[in-house]
């Protein structure tokens, strides 16, 4: 392989893993107290980071390790369309050109979906600065404003947040604390009343049970605070532009460079299972190799599904249920489930499609045990499978859980040093072998 098409994909790769990266840094750097002295679990910039997982915890780990996984089936290719298009045992009409109008178009698509997100009109708390955040209700205060009976009208947006948390681990279950704000017409109301539940926008959470009661609301009290409280966030952020946080100045770049990660790895997945013969013929010696470092990068990948619907449930809590296919204007990239899920369903299916061979039992065998805990978690109750998402991966997750999803996101990056150490052991074993 060719090391100008190792040295193309490192710096798009790397300058991928520095966005993820610095996006996150940069949460740190604007919503901690003080980032030269860390506080982690309670803080604000925590429990931003933690309730959108998906963002701020799965691209800078797990994002990282697709990175590595998937570096040597995009150099591959790169090769194959750069540098051996031409050559008799790889004749791929066009290749160059191909490769340039698909690499620009890919950018264009990650441009063109990244503006179509930001066009939503839900606006996330980290895009609001601190200072405006923390101002909401005045210092120390948890309710922001008061109703005409004297009860707290809405949180404000820090409680609100740090509700979540509180809840999710106290609380085997969350998806029972959902609202339902909008009535059917076609289906009969029931003249019973409805079960009141804790509003996440009107009480701070606390363990005393007694203090509980008197601050539970019907889903019709609640959805109004919940309407109060996305409005209160959207005119806040609008206000002024001095309002708006470095993280959402920068948005713009930072969306695209995912977008076009997860273009990227989706294109790569479909190719490994188109060529996978060219692949075999032309680099046989380290198609094993990419084989298990394409398996370690699904695993990776798969996190954030799981994570993206923690936050979706979370959000829901203190946003209202979101219906994209309904309303168009709520879609963004903070809560866009049926694209996401309808991605990673075809992505799924390739991966499959690529490690089932016959005449590779290990691979095959890897499919299957693959397969059988996919079907499990299937079998499981969806909203329950959630809920521990939300607990130990989403705004419920602690310093501890954090510090796990850390050390699984090192761990596979250690196993795919560990397969090139082995592979580079391997060939030059054989090399000593030959020359002997």
């Amino acid at each position: 392989m060719g090391r100008i098409s190792k040295a193309f994909v490192f710096i798009v790769f790397a300058s991928l893993g520095a966005s993820f990266w610095a996006t996150t840094g940069l949460l740190y750097w604007e919503f901690s107290e003080n980032w030269r002295l860390p506080v982690f679990e309670g803080a604000l910039w925590f429990d931003l980071m933690t309730h959108h997982s998906h963002v701020f915890l799965f691209f800078p780990l797990f994002g990282t390790v697709a990175l590595f996984a998937f570096f040597l089936p995009a150099a591959v290719f790169v090769d194959m369309y750069w540098r051996r298009a031409k050559q008799p045992e790889n004749d791929i009409p066009f290749g160059k050109v191909r490769f340039l109008v698909g690499f620009t178009v890919t950018i264009a698509l990650s441009g063109s979906i990244a503006y179509a997100l930001s066009l939503g009109d839900e606006t996330a708390l980290w895009q609001i600065k601190r200072e405006a955040l923390v101002r909401d209700g005045g210092s120390g205060q948890v309710c922001a404003a008061r109703g005409q009976d004297g009860t707290c009208a809405r949180v404000t947006f820090v409680t609100a947040l740090a509700n979540v948390r509180r809840v999710s681990q106290d609380r085997e279950r969350l998806t029972d604390l959902k609202r339902s704000c909008d009535r059917d017409p076609l289906i009969e109301q029931r003249s019973r009343p409805e079960p009141r539940r804790f509003c996440f926008v009107t009480a701070q959470y606390a363990r005393d049970a007694d203090q509980l009661q008197a601050s539970l609301l019907d889903d019709k009290a609640c959805c109004a605070a919940i309407n109060r409280f996305e409005t209160a966030v959207h005119r806040l952020h609008l206000a002024t532009p001095d309002n708006r946080s470095w993280l959402d100045r920068v948005q713009g770049v930072t969306l695209a460079s995912k977008v076009f990660f997860l273009l990227v790895i989706l294109i790569i997945s479909v190719l490994l299972a188109f060529r996978r013969n060219r692949i075999v013929s032309q680099y046989g010696d380290i198609a094993h190799r990419i084989d298990r470092g394409v398996l370690i990068g699904a695993i990776a990948m798969l996190f954030l599904p799981f994570m993206n619907h923690a936050y979706l449930l979370s959000t829901e809590l203190i946003y209202g249920p979101n219906q994209p296919l309904v309303d168009a204007s709520g879609v963004s990239f903070y809560r866009v489930p049926y694209l996401l899920s309808i991605c990673f369903g075809i992505w799924g299916f390739f991966i499959m499609l690529f490690f089932i061979r016959r005449n590779d039992k290990e691979a095959e065998r890897m499919s299957k045990i693959i397969g059988t805990i996919a079907s499990g978690v299937f079998v499981l109750k969806y909203d329950t499978f959630i809920d521990y998402a939300v607990r130990f991966a989403g705004p419920g997750a602690g310093n501890q859980s954090v510090l796990a999803l850390t050390l699984i996101a090192v761990g596979m990056l250690a196993i795919l040093v560990w397969l090139k150490a082995l592979h580079t052991y391997g060939v030059q074993g054989r090399q000593v072998a030959n020359v002997d």
